[in-house]
């Protein structure tokens, strides 16, 4: 099992191995960049909000 975590946000989405989709509700935020991370810290990202 993966794990994405959105620290700013104090959320994290365990990924299931053969999911095809899954949902995670974040709050309303203003337009930016915000960095997400797996579990380990090792693979990470970021979500661009317009």
């Amino acid at each position: 099992m993966a794990q994405v975590i959105f620290h700013d946000f104090h959320k994290s989405l365990d990924l299931a191995l053969n999911a095809t989709t899954t949902s995670l509700e974040l709050p309303a935020t203003p337009p930016g960049i915000d960095p997400f991370h797996c579990g380990m810290n090792m693979v990470r990202g970021v979500m661009e909000v317009n």
